[in-house]
């Protein structure tokens, strides 16, 4: 059996070779808590990629033209043609095709957090994203990482919450307390925007308060606020609390228009 199981191996991998059997893709996934840096100068519209094993990452750059995997194991990077990679936006990974073939391999330098390689005279490492701090808007927002208008554009709210959030008529103000540091803010919170998109209400109004690990910075807009993790909402009506929350998965819209509805 061990025989006939060797023999389907090998005729597989000929198959394969020969582009008679459909060729397999390599997946990578989103991973917005890092960003590319060119020559030191930091690109915020740059997309990382991980692979399951978080052992390889690809690099994607506007200010680049071409892509670039690292394999962190062996410390080396290898170049590709950016059609070499095959983007699925809904589900937020980049597959690499199998037939691909790198231009050029070189050497990475991994210093505590941070891999740098020299591609010619350019200098390109994976460096954590920088955090925003204080109240941001949402240009802001997206400009720090297209993964928030990502998950925004992707998500699909449940139509009966939307309706009873289009249908309040008196103003609303929602404080959301969040950390750019957060994986389930990077989540929470886009989908929050989608929400308040898709209501398309304009008593709903809203604060984006991005704060720190620690949650008392910045302290003027944090002190005698009740945060004990991140996302945290307020639901304030004539300046006046009259809920408070926090939501850590999907579904946010529910909570919200349970809240809105029962005052």
């Amino acid at each position: 059996m061990d025989r006939v199981n060797h023999a389907i191996r090998l005729v597989t991998l000929f198959l394969i070779g020969a582009q008679i059997l459909p060729q397999s893709n390599y997946a990578y996934f989103e991973h917005p808590a890092f960003v590319v840096r060119v020559n030191e100068v930091v690109d915020f519209e740059s997309e990382v990629y991980v692979n399951r094993s978080q052992t390889e990452f690809v690099l994607l750059s506007s200010r680049l033209t071409f892509a670039m995997l690292i394999d962190l194991y062996t410390k080396r990077f290898s170049a590709y043609a950016n059609s070499d990679f095959v983007q699925n936006v809904d589900r937020r990974q980049v597959d690499l095709r199998a037939i691909a073939k790198p231009s050029r391999r070189g050497i990475c330098n991994m210093a505590g957090t941070s891999v740098a390689c020299r591609y010619g005279d350019v200098m390109i490492a994976i460096v954590p994203r920088p955090h925003l701090n204080g109240e941001v808007s949402l240009q802001q927002l997206y400009a720090h990482s297209q993964h928030y208008r990502k998950v925004q554009a992707s998500y699909m709210p449940d139509v009966e919450s939307i309706q009873s959030l289009r249908s309040r008529t008196k103003p609303i103000e929602i404080r959301v307390y969040f950390g750019t540091w957060s994986s389930i803010c990077r989540e929470v919170v886009p989908e929050f925007l989608a929400v308040v998109a898709g209501a398309a209400n304009p008593n709903l109004r809203i604060r984006l308060i991005a704060i720190n690990k620690e949650m008392n910075e910045p302290s003027a807009l944090v002190v005698g606020e009740k945060i004990l993790q991140v996302p945290t909402f307020y639901v304030c009506r004539n300046g006046k609390e009259i809920a408070t929350f926090s939501h850590r998965s999907t579904g946010v819209e529910r909570k919200l228009a349970k809240y809105l509805s029962s005052r």
